[in-house]
């Protein structure tokens, strides 16, 4: 077993299989990654709560996003 262990300490016990994905997937992972990579699981929540979708979705409700195809 290859556990991966991160800078915030936290584990995984094998590398992402990455070929599950496009290569635009790919791209956007690591974009997120790239984004997120200096935010604490608390920031990343406080950030997804000033997001469109969860400020403009009732709660209990579903938020329908239109996602465009590049």
């Amino acid at each position: 077993m290859n556990e991966v262990i991160y800078r915030d300490g936290h584990c995984s016990e094998r590398e992402p299989n990455l070929f599950l994905f496009s290569d635009s997937e790919v791209k956007i992972l690591a974009t997120v990654k790239e984004f997120f990579q200096d935010f604490n699981a608390k920031a990343i929540s406080e950030f997804s709560h000033e997001e469109r979708g969860y400020c403009d979705t009732l709660t209990g409700k579903l938020y329908r996003m239109s996602l465009r195809r590049s």
